[in-house]
């Protein structure tokens, strides 16, 4: 993932395509209109603020999570600064008993949990974006790693260059800071392969240097990555699913549930696992994209959603 925040990128929220995406459209670059968008952004967080309260990558060698710090303060609810780049190689797996599955270790990869629909009980969205409007919800931008723009009725991201070797995630990141919800986003991949992946952030910090990272890729696997803004720990290694709609143009729906300790993972309203985890208790949402064995991977993202758990 990047650093503090070009895996990390602005988002104020909240993503049913055709099963066949057209080929990707051309990549715009900026402008001064751009650029005078950006200066609206924190007026734009406000509002999104006010709406939810009413109501890269670790080293080989085994890391030690550093011990969790009692936040200082509450996020703050401004619009996050273009990110400066940070990476690291590869994904370090968070060392147990940091890491508790509610699932036995043992449960097959294809077998689902006990459980309900998840939006059994939570009513309509706290939020709700499809789009179609356009991107008037999200800071879109474009750096080397990164391109983010309007498609019809859809926010679009393209992750530039693939590498096998060092992955990069780029992300947004939204202003809000949330606690207990049930965010999902709805997303199709164009051209892909293998761990070219996709998803959401929760729970992020608001400059992007802290957050959850849930996540599908290509070849229909699913993880949930911590990234303390150095490194990703894995608290889900990548895990094949059935419930995952595997290769291009296949749309898929991720749902995360988080309250208090507990993430529960979603996979088009089937439950995979369940995960516990304290480090983070709040933080903005966000969307990411990486590309691992493809150039120009594109992810159509084409409602966000969440509700705020009672």
């Amino acid at each position: 993932m990047p650093a503090a925040l070009p895996r990390c990128i602005l988002l104020i929220l909240v993503v049913t395509l055709a099963a066949c995406q057209p080929a990707a459209p051309a990549i715009p670059t900026a402008t001064s209109e751009q650029d005078a968008y950006y200066a609206s952004v924190a007026t734009i967080a406000a509002q999104l603020t006010g709406i939810a309260s009413g109501s890269g990558p670790g080293n080989n060698g085994a890391s030690a999570l550093p011990p969790a710090e009692a936040p200082t303060e509450t996020l703050p609810n401004t619009s996050t600064p273009r990110p400066t780049e940070t990476r690291a190689p590869t994904e370090t797996p968070l060392p147990s008993p940091t890491l508790m599955l509610t699932a036995p270790t043992d449960t097959p990869a294809d077998t689902p949990l006990a459980g309900g629909h998840p939006l059994e009980g939570l009513g309509e969205p706290s939020f709700v974006d499809t789009f179609a409007e356009g991107p008037g919800n999200w800071a879109v931008y474009n750096d080397e790693h990164v391109a983010m723009f309007a498609g019809e009725d859809s926010l679009i991201m393209v992750a530039l260059d693939a590498s096998r070797r060092d992955p990069y995630d780029a992300w947004m990141v939204s202003p809000v800071n949330l606690t207990n919800l049930y965010l999902e986003v709805s997303a199709t991949p164009g051209e892909c392969a293998g761990l070219d992946r996709y998803g959401l952030l929760i729970r992020a910090a608001a400059d992007a240097s802290t957050a959850y990272v849930y996540g599908f890729s290509c070849d229909g696997k699913y993880s949930l990555r911590l990234w303390d803004g150095e490194k990703f720990y894995m608290l889900k290694e990548w895990t094949t699913s059935q419930f995952i709609h595997k290769g291009a143009n296949q749309t898929n729906l991720l749902g995360i549930r988080a309250e208090e300790d507990a993430f529960s993972l979603y996979a088009n309203d089937v439950l995979l696992t369940e995960i516990k985890d304290d480090r983070y208790t709040s933080g903005a949402v966000g969307l990411f994209v990486g590309a691992v064995q493809t150039d120009e991977f594109q992810v159509v993202f084409d409602r966000v959603a969440w509700w705020l758990l009672p």
